[in-house]
């Protein structure tokens, strides 16, 4: 008699890529240093070597997260992070309250990180908008007065207008047809 045993897939342990306590204590002293500088009216001084590695690490991670996976622009939502996290060192409070009581510079940093994507994104949504309003709004006639283009250039706006103005028509054609059925 055999007996059979089935394997069992197992997780693989996450590596802690940060060490929170580390990372607060670092910050809080930077925190203190940029701060006395200010009040001093005094250059700021550079953030530690740890605490800029740290909030890199921090903002890739999460730029690979589910959540924002799928942006073209995710380099520019890592550097826009990046800057805010960098810029937001000398507001860090240690004395804030968190669940064990003790300073977070990581979710600090996350938090700053995860709303400046945020922002990246609402932006770039507002730019694709504009550019879309722009491209309705422009006919084949609008492109092809347009004398001051090298003629390579005018067939491709040509081009892009022609196909822009087709695919508005196929869609509201099919927009048409979907709410006749509906009748």
């Amino acid at each position: 008699m055999s007996v059979e045993y089935k394997q069992v897939k197992r997780r693989k342990k996450r590596s802690i890529y940060i060490d929170r306590v580390k990372l607060s204590e670092e910050v809080t002293k930077d925190a203190l240093r940029i701060r006395e500088a200010l009040e001093k009216k005094q250059e700021i001084p550079q953030i530690s070597n740890y605490v800029a590695e740290s909030i890199y690490k921090i903002v890739t991670h999460l730029a690979f997260s589910g959540n924002f996976k799928g942006y073209t622009f995710r380099e520019d939502m890592i550097g826009d992070a990046i800057v805010h996290c960098v810029a937001s060192v000398k507001n860090f409070d240690p004395v804030a309250k968190t669940r064990d009581g003790k300073p977070n510079a990581f979710a600090y940093f996350t938090q700053v990180s995860y709303y400046a994507f945020l922002q990246r994104i609402h932006y770039e949504k507002e730019q694709w908008a504009k550019m879309a309003k722009i491209k309705s709004s422009l006919t084949i006639w609008d492109v092809a007065s347009n004398d001051a283009l090298d003629p390579n250039e005018q067939a491709t706006q040509i081009l892009n207008a022609f196909v822009e103005e087709c695919s508005g028509y196929v869609i509201k054609n099919s927009q048409k047809g979907t709410n006749e059925e509906s009748d």
